[in-house]
């Protein structure tokens, strides 16, 4: 399962909020444990999503890090976006430095069309891998290091919304298998690691 933590709220300041999602995620954890289930936590980069919020919370992988590592339950773990992480304006290649420090639950992968994240364009992402600015050859590496099993979503952007679904998952599908053959990782690949693709959000 996965959710996003909302970047902005009109009832509780920044501290309290913390208080409460870690306690929140901790209850949440323990719900979905009898039942084999993880739980993948995003953020939301995005100005739209604070735009005539009260307070600010959790908005950049940083401070998603801190909060997970409050809560107190083994299958609630990160849900890296790397087009969050982009939109953040944050480094993905930092991020990667920072993996092994939790547990990676479940896994986007995204490319953008431009050097900078741009607010007035918060949903420009594109497929991995079609033009480079984020590199998901470099993260399934690492995920690979880190002998992850979990799942790999490509995300369609906005770019395609004039095409069929069929024609959209067979794309989603060529540019996520051309990045994972790109970091030397194969379907039938048994080591360093087995990694689940879906092309989800369509």
């Amino acid at each position: 399962a996965v959710a996003v933590i909302a970047p902005a709220n009109d009832e509780r300041p920044y501290h309290e909020n913390f208080e409460f999602y870690g306690r929140r995620l901790t209850e949440l954890g323990q719900a979905l444990e009898p039942h084999g289930i993880q739980l993948a936590v995003g953020f939301d980069a995005s100005e739209a999503a604070r735009h005539g919020k009260t307070y600010e919370f959790v908005r950049d992988f940083d401070a998603l890090l801190v909060l997970l590592s409050t809560v107190g339950a083994e299958n609630v773990g990160l849900w890296l976006d790397l087009w969050q992480i982009w939109a953040s304006g944050a480094s993905v290649e930092n991020a990667l430095l920072k993996l092994d420090q939790l547990s990676v639950v479940a896994v986007s992968l995204s490319d953008a069309d431009e050097a900078q994240p741009d607010p007035r364009h918060p949903d420009s992402h594109r497929l991995p891998g079609e033009h480079g600015v984020i590199d998901s050859v470099a993260v399934l590496s690492r995920l690979a290091e880190l002998r992850y099993e979990g799942p790999v979503t490509p995300i369609p952007g906005s770019n395609l919304s004039g095409l069929r679904r069929e024609q959209i998952v067979k794309l989603a599908g060529e540019k996520l298998d051309s990045v994972w053959k790109a970091a030397g990782i194969t379907s039938n690949t048994k080591a360093p690691a087995r990694m689940a693709a879906a092309a989800g959000g369509v």
